[in-house]
């Protein structure tokens, strides 16, 4: 089995994109004498490039809480800054029951919000821990 990258079958499509024209373009051009094909990956490739693509998503809803949550606080007259830092500190001090700027309501939803933060930050955490020791145990994951 030999893997043909997208972009060298692309040029050879014709018409909409569906199953019979894609199968038609791959088959045009793993006839031609210049393509290079793709090598498979093992399981362990693919095991690391999901943790990854895993880690990035992640990091992509950890960060759009802390953006939804730095809008809606700054409606409040509440401005926090950028960063994780700043996030978790702010966000500490706002759930205090003695800090007034926010209402009770506000108070018990910021709660649940940074339990939500704290469960996408651990579970991060846990994969960028599986890299690491994933890097430390093999010496080609340097290269």
């Amino acid at each position: 089995m030999r893997l043909i990258p997208a972009q060298h079958v692309k040029p050879f499509v014709r018409g909409n994109k569906n199953d019979r024209n894609d199968s038609i373009a791959i088959a045009e051009a793993s006839w031609r004498p210049n393509i290079k094909f793709v090598p498979l990956k093992s399981v362990e490739q693919q095991d690391i490039q999901a943790l990854h693509r895993i880690r990035d998503k992640l990091i992509a809803r950890r960060t759009s809480i802390i953006n939804q949550t730095r809008g809606l606080l700054s409606e409040y007259g509440v401005i926090i800054p950028q960063g994780l830092k700043s996030f978790t500190l702010h966000i500490t001090a706002l759930i205090d029951p003695k800090d007034e700027r926010i209402s009770l309501r506000m108070k018990h939803q910021l709660r649940d919000t940074k339990e939500e933060y704290d469960q996408l930050s651990k579970r991060c955490q846990s994969i960028e821990n599986e890299l690491k020791q994933y890097v430390q145990q093999n010496p080609y994951a340097n290269d």
